[in-house]
């Protein structure tokens, strides 16, 4: 059966066109039909009318799929009477399927766009092709929404034959029997992937721009808190060593003063970390990491309280570590600065331990500690910039921060296991690779 007779059989105009209905009434039956059970030879009365399809025809395509209109008889005959060769000749993939979503026939393009041949396609159904993913609750089926969308436009998901996605564009046409039923649909096919990948990049970075907007007012707002509470607190100072004569006094306002200048200088130290880890690319090279936790421990032993505080570092390792050694400082120094802090100095054996696993292609960092642990409610917004988790927290709340935008740019994820009185743990899973 060819592509005309495929659309109209059973169809009031089809059936009419055969019965030699009155020329008037009946538009199709003013051409001459050399067989009886189809449309595939007829001949237009004037040979002039046999002509090229013309762009602005082409676009007028789901119109111009009537045989009630003499137009349109005419434009399915522009090839020497064949309508197929114009259905082939399409640049974009049309498929008439039944009602019940069978496949009847398709055109090269569609064929090219599905990695399918024509048998193929004849013995599948439409649903087999469109994803079911793109159909919400609230619709009958996929069949029932593409029947139901006549008149415009929906994005589809079409599996091919090697299993890959894409998203079409598909626009339906509905031919109805004599009952007025849906009998045959002719479907229109446009590949609109490109647009979709470009769409969800655009949407991507439209989120990431509002999520540094949102951050970049948090932070001009608290730097200039957290740098100008000390500078208000020595100006204080200053003014009361004014009128204090007393020696003993005055030491102790200056303790006070350095007290200050020291927090400001690590607000400080912490903005530099943060716009380093921002700006500098990442640099891949081989880590002692065994090494580098010592080196850690030590720099951080002059923390108030680190003296009553186990340190120990186990690592189970059986590749080279390559990763970038600067940001797992900075990572492990914050890590391990906040649980020397926030620890719990009243028990017997107080402890922080650096666990590893390195393989070839993952590292495995868990630092713990039993400490006193966080409160469930702030376990969700502790890596938030300039978080705080504690009345009692000395720091800027951007230490967590750092370390989550550290481990981001080395592709890594981090993960918090924590209870209240009883301690806490970090997991960071990390690429072992030579690039990222």
């Amino acid at each position: 059966m060819n592509f005309i007779n495929t659309i109209y059989k059973d169809t009031p105009v089809y059936n009419q066109s055969l019965k030699g209905d009155d020329p008037a009434k009946n538009p199709v039956s003013k051409y001459q039909r050399e067989q009886q059970d189809g449309f595939s030879n007829i001949q237009p009365e004037k040979e002039g009318l046999k002509q090229a399809i013309s762009p602005s025809q082409e676009a007028r395509l789901p119109t111009l799929l009537n045989l009630d209109s003499k137009e349109n008889t005419m434009f399915f005959t522009h090839k020497e009477g064949d309508p197929t060769s114009f259905f082939n000749a399409l640049p974009f993939g049309m498929a008439i399927i039944t009602s019940s979503g069978n496949i009847e026939a398709t055109n090269e393009a569609f064929l090219q766009l599905s990695g399918y041949t024509q048998e193929e396609l004849t013995e599948k159904n439409i649903i087999d092709l469109l994803s079911s993913e793109t159909v919400t609750d609230s619709e009958y089926s996929v069949l029932h929404s593409i029947i139901n969308s006549e008149g415009s436009s929906l994005e589809k998901k079409l599996t091919t034959k090697d299993g890959n996605t894409l998203c079409v564009l598909v626009k339906t046409t509905v031919f109805k029997n004599h009952s007025g039923e849906p009998h045959k649909l002719i479907l229109q096919f446009v590949d609109i992937s490109d647009r979709k990948e470009f769409e969800e990049l655009l949407q991507k970075r439209n989120e990431q721009l509002e999520k540094a907007n949102q951050e970049l007012d948090r932070f001009v707002y608290s730097t200039s808190h957290d740098l100008r509470a000390p500078l208000r607190s020595i100006l204080g100072l200053i003014y009361i060593m004014q009128h204090e004569a007393d020696p003993v006094a005055q030491k102790t306002y200056l303790e006070m003063m350095r007290s200050s200048v020291n927090r400001m200088d690590a607000f400080i130290k912490e903005i530099v970390e943060l716009s380093r880890n921002s700006m500098q690319d990442v640099k891949i090279e081989k880590v002692d990491f065994p090494a580098l936790v010592s080196e850690t421990f030590e720099s951080l032993r002059f923390i108030p309280g680190a003296e009553k505080i186990q340190f120990s570092v186990e690592v189970d390792q059986n590749a080279e570590f390559n990763s970038d050694e600067s940001r797992l400082r900075i990572i492990l120094n914050n890590l391990i600065a906040n649980a020397v802090t926030y620890h719990n100095f009243n028990q017997d054996d107080p402890f922080i331990k650096v666990q590893a696993t390195i393989r070839n292609k993952f590292a495995i960092i868990e630092v713990l500690d039993n400490g006193r642990g966080i409160k469930k409610e702030h376990q969700e917004k502790i890596f938030d910039m300039f978080y705080r988790a504690s009345e009692d927290t000395k720091g800027s709340g951007l230490g967590l921060f750092i370390v989550k935008e550290a481990i981001a740019k080395l592709k890594g994820s981090i993960r918090l296991k924590s209870k209240w009185g009883s301690g806490t743990k970090f997991s960071i899973k990390l690429l072992n690779s030579s690039s990222l």
